[in-house]
C-alpha cells in the first residue's frame, strides 16, 4: 500500500497507521515499508531485519499498543520505529504543536527549510504531490 498524495490536508501518520495494522504478515509489513519508501526508512531497516518470530513479537506488541496498553520498553526499543517512524513522528509533533494537519506542517518545512539536512529529502515529495 502506498502513501497519500502529499496536500494541505494528507494524513499520512494516520494513513501510516492503518496500513501498519493492516499488515498482517512479514512480507505484507516489509511491502509496506518498502512502498513507503523516504517516509519510512528507519521503520524499513527494521522490518527487513525481522525474521517470523520477530514479528510475532511485534504483531503481539503492536496489538497492546492498539488497545493503549503500553508493549514495554524492551518492545519499544526494539519495534518503535515501526510503530512511529522518525519522519512521521517529528512532522506529527510539529503540526500538533501548530493545530494544524500533517500535511501543511509537512509542506511548511518543504518550502522553510529545502536544503536542512533533517529535511533534505522533503521537498521532493511535495513536489510530486506522494511518495
Amino acid at each position: 500500500m502506498k502513501p497519500p498524495a502529499l496536500g494541505w490536508l494528507s494524513e499520512q501518520d494516520r494513513a501510516w497507521a492503518d496500513q501498519l495494522r493492516a499488515a498482517d504478515t512479514l512480507e505484507k509489513l516489509q511491502a509496506l515499508t518498502k512502498d513507503w519508501g523516504r517516509w519510512t526508512p528507519d521503520a524499513r531497516g527494521v522490518a527487513l531485519a525481522m525474521t517470523p518470530a520477530d514479528f510475532a513479537v511485534f504483531r503481539n506488541g503492536l496489538a497492546q499498543e492498539s488497545r493503549k496498553e503500553f508493549a514495554g520498553e524492551a518492545w519499544a526499543r526494539r519495534f518503535g520505529a515501526v510503530l512511529i517512524p522518525e519522519r512521521l513522528l517529528e512532522i506529527t509533533i510539529r503540526a500538533q504543536q501548530f493545530g494544524v494537519p500533517f500535511g501543511a506542517m509537512a509542506i511548511r518545512i518543504a518550502e522553510s527549510a529545502p536544503h536542512h539536512p533533517k529535511w533534505k529529502w522533503l521537498p521532493a515529495l511535495v513536489k510530486e504531490g506522494a511518495a
